[in-house]
């Protein structure tokens, strides 16, 4: 925390002196949280309190905190501003961290003010105080779901996958999923794979998913193009005989002739992120790992694979798409992760969620249950103008009530 202060009381205030004063606030809210309800993350308390930015009108905060060992661990987010703070009354000790701060210090320095403030107005009337949550708080602020065809209706060219495929591929796709082609896993299944034909896999799944940036030399092999455009931590995987069956599985396995590392990356033919890269991956099927021992060392299911795609960022699902497209009208045997939810989202029939503006998107699909199936995230605010038309589409996660013991 810088020691210049931003608002006229601790303008002219030393770091130390600001610390002491906000030690003693955040000293202050963790005590007075036991006076409310609280939820829990296992067996640990936890307290999530909307609270007004008297400051800004229209203006509203949110505070986070959940107490371990007598530790109150607050996060907050208040107007393009972000800190945590740790606070143990019992035992003096006192953290505050504003490394993820953004632009706004005024709110940090105010924010435990705030929010003591505000559970004041709940103590003196709950009725008028929930009732503002839930009148008030800002919708680009929550948490919802909105069905992908209206977002394709009012953002047309952002987040449609379908039209980004093109209609003959999306429909290509549809009807492989129609056929009930993932319904049948040996459809990705391959016996004696050898690297060399894995290499063979990359290059058709270079070629399908070109993009101008990448800058694809099309006169190499598939060895050569996955030598130059994959992870790079192949795992020795370019070092063993690309012709045998017996040294790719042995690899596979973890066995010799070669060693593999836990931090390579063979699988990672299209580099990014740890969300925002494509994978080819190689695997055992799932009945294998159920095999006695003496079926896995000479059986036919000890020499089967099985062959799939996985790319599901909304920056990558289409290019993810074509490469399946160009291996299976190859011919060759290949799968892709969550093929329904792939189905959905082409044709626009998925739910997409809708994160607080004051929130990263980055891994915001995480936030939403699984039985939502939801891929993608966006901000409410990116509708612009078209707010009040996609409104009524909108469903929206319950807001927290505040309640007093």
């Amino acid at each position: 925390m810088s020691p210049a202060g931003t608002n006229k009381e601790n303008m002219h205030m030393t770091y130390e002196e600001e610390l002491a004063e906000q030690k003693a606030k955040y000293f202050a809210l963790a005590t007075r949280l036991d006076r409310f309800w609280n939820g829990f993350s296992g067996p640990d308390p936890t307290w999530d309190i909307p609270y007004p930015i008297p400051r800004r009108k229209g203006c509203w905060g949110r505070c986070y905190a959940s107490r371990y060992n007598g530790t109150t661990y607050f996060g907050f987010a208040a107007h393009w501003a972000r800190w945590r703070a740790d606070a143990n009354p019992a035992k003096n000790e006192f953290k505050l961290d504003d490394d993820h701060l953004w632009l706004d210090r005024q709110n940090m320095v105010l924010g435990a003010d705030d929010v003591l403030a505000w559970l004041s107005e709940v103590e003196r009337d709950p009725d008028r105080a929930n009732r503002r949550i839930a009148e008030e708080f800002p919708k680009d602020e929550r948490m919802g779901v909105v069905p992908r065809s209206i977002v394709e209706r009012y953002i047309p060219d952002a987040y449609s996958i379908g039209k980004a495929l093109g209609p003959a591929k999306s429909r290509a796709f549809v009807r492989i999923h129609a056929s009930g082609y993932f319904h049948r896993e040996e459809n990705a299944q391959l016996e004696d794979m050898t690297a060399n034909q894995f290499f063979e896999y990359c290059r058709i799944a270079y070629l399908a998913a070109e993009r101008k940036d990448d800058h694809l030399d099309r006169t190499l092999t598939g060895r050569e193009m996955y030598h130059r455009y994959a992870d790079g931590r192949c795992g020795a995987l370019l070092e063993i005989d690309p012709d045998s069956p017996d040294e790719f599985l042995a690899w596979l396995d973890h066995k010799t002739p070669c060693t593999r590392d836990l931090g390579d990356h063979p699988w990672e033919i299209k580099c990014g992120g740890n969300t925002t890269h494509i994978d080819l991956y190689v695997g055992r099927p799932r009945r294998y790992d159920w095999l006695p021992d003496a079926k896995k060392k000479d059986s036919k299911e000890s020499r089967t694979v099985f062959v799939g795609l996985r790319g599901h960022h909304i920056g990558r699902i289409v290019e993810t798409v074509k490469m399946f497209l160009a291996l299976h009208k190859a011919g060759l045997p290949i799968w892709i992760d969550d093929a329904d939810d792939v189905r959905d989202r082409i044709i626009g029939r998925d739910l997409m969620g809708l994160i607080p503006e004051s929130e990263s998107l980055h891994r915001g699909w995480q936030e939403f249950p699984r039985d939502f199936h939801v891929s993608d995230v966006l901000h409410f605010s990116d509708f612009g103008r078209a707010r009040r038309f996609a409104l009524p589409f909108v469903s929206w996660r319950p807001l927290p009530v505040l309640l007093l013991r």
